[in-house]
């Protein structure tokens, strides 16, 4: 296997060190050594007055002052991505978040495929729960395998897909740790992959941000099912039944602001507050 590169980082070869420790994931006590190298490596940072060290400091801090925001809003344009290192080259530089200053959520946008191969073994995948692949259509082949083969994504449980093409090729490596997925489309090829428990076996909760024309993805017993509907007239779509067939422990449907909740336990459906007009439509749309 080939070792998590370090590639752009700027940093001493000791602080690489601390870095890769600082990244350890595991049982317990491996994320209480990876909290400790975390501190020592931050407070190391920040006594030979390294913009990084800092920019990890105000993002373990809660309650900070606005001058203290403001200067981890600057850090965050320049230290972060010094600290992302050859991983920066293929992110949008816009939709991503941190958490205690580590990358946790990102777009993917390649620009060049051989950015993709530089980043591929990064050491700072390992933090990375969240991708959005949405900017990645005109390489969505080398994209998903990308995501499907890269064993340095150690925290990753969700993705985002906008393309049927690169989700034909994640559902090629059905072993992923993925708990969550957001699809802009389902074409019935691809919801009998999905429907079946070996795909994704962890998956526990799926966004559909356009209602099928099928219901096979119904089929797959979900913790929770989230469709986003665009209604149009007065047109009625009998939701209702085909909802209600679905073996999630909860529906959820979405008009704009307005959501219909619907639990198999009290088999009731439930309106968020306050009521608008969208929240009739989704009414109507229940049949």
């Amino acid at each position: 296997m080939t070792p998590p590169s370090t590639s752009g980082i700027p940093l001493e070869p000791e602080e690489l060190a601390l870095l890769h420790a600082a990244l350890e994931s595991g049982d317990a006590e491996s994320r209480s050594r990876a909290t400790a190298a975390r501190a020592v490596l931050t407070d190391r940072l920040l006594e030979r007055g390294d913009d990084i060290g800092r920019w990890l400091a105000l993002s373990r801090s809660a309650g900070l002052a606005p001058s203290d925001l403001a200067e981890r809003d600057r850090l965050k344009r320049s230290a972060a991505r010094y600290l992302l290192g050859d991983v920066d080259r293929v992110l949008a530089s816009q939709g991503r978040w941190y958490r205690d200053g580590f990358l946790a959520g990102a777009q993917l946008h390649v620009q060049h495929p051989a950015h993709l191969e530089g980043a591929r073994h990064h050491l700072m995948w390992r933090t990375l729960e969240s991708l959005d692949l949405h900017w990645t259509s005109d390489r969505s082949e080398a994209c998903a395998h990308f995501v499907g083969t890269n064993p340095t994504f150690a925290a990753l449980t969700s993705v985002s897909v906008s393309h049927p093409d690169l989700l034909a090729v994640l559902v090629a490596y059905p072993d992923l740790p993925l708990r969550s997925l957001t699809l802009d489309v389902l074409p019935r090829r691809l919801a009998s992959s999905l429907a079946r428990s070996t795909t994704f076996p962890e998956l526990e909760s799926v966004r559909l941000r356009r209602l099928p024309e099928h219901d096979i993805l119904l089929e797959r017993p979900l913790r929770r099912l989230l469709v986003e509907l665009n209604l149009k007239g007065d047109q009625r779509l009998g939701l209702r039944t085909r909802m209600e067939r679905s073996r999630a422990e909860h529906v959820e449907l979405r008009y704009g602001q307005a959501a219909l909740r619907w639990d198999r336990r009290s088999d009731a459906w439930t309106a968020t507050q306050p009521r608008t007009w969208q929240h009739d439509r989704l009414e109507l749309a229940l049949g």
